[in-house]
């Protein structure tokens, strides 16, 4: 009886364009904060297959990209997105716009602000074509589970020279 309700209410889930997010307590106007999932790689295997659903491509085609509101926009064809929060940032500092160098002074540690995450088809443009990809970890002191790359932006091409992750 409990597979069978199971079933039913991951069809109910599937059936809902925003079932997936609803699900989870997110929406366009309420962020997810990352730090509150158990596991969120498998969220975003959640997300990759709702936006597999609703392109018709397959799940190798898709590509996960961020796109952080303040200096760039997420394209129309965009099957799925998830406003997201709670990430933290080691080492460089991020305004919004583009990723720079820690001061001396700084706090190891930085909050960056909420930015989209969105498993797009190919042909589609990226957000932020002058980007980084930026590890995101499972646990900030323990860096051997990678859960997934963002991408951030950067000042200009010459800039993705100078950063390693």
């Amino acid at each position: 009886m409990r597979r069978a309700a199971a079933i039913e209410a991951l069809h109910t889930l599937n059936l809902k364009s925003d079932g997936l997010l609803a699900q989870i307590g997110a929406s366009a106007q309420q962020p997810l904060d990352m730090g509150q999932l158990f596991r969120p790689g498998a969220f975003l295997n959640a997300l990759r297959q709702q936006a597999a659903r609703n392109t018709g491509v397959t799940l190798g085609e898709l590509r996960l990209h961020s796109c952080w509101p303040q200096s760039g926009k997420l394209p129309a064809e965009c099957p799925v997105a998830v406003p997201v929060t709670g990430l933290l940032l080691q080492g460089a500092l991020f305004d919004g716009h583009t990723l720079s160098p820690a001061w001396k002074d700084s706090p190891i540690t930085s909050a960056v602000p909420t930015l989209m995450l969105a498993w797009l088809p190919p042909g589609v443009p990226v957000p932020h074509p002058k980007a980084i990809p930026v590890p995101l970890y499972l646990n900030p002191e323990d860096r051997t589970k990678v859960v997934t790359e963002l991408q951030m932006p950067v000042a200009n091409m010459a800039d993705q020279q100078k950063w390693v992750f």
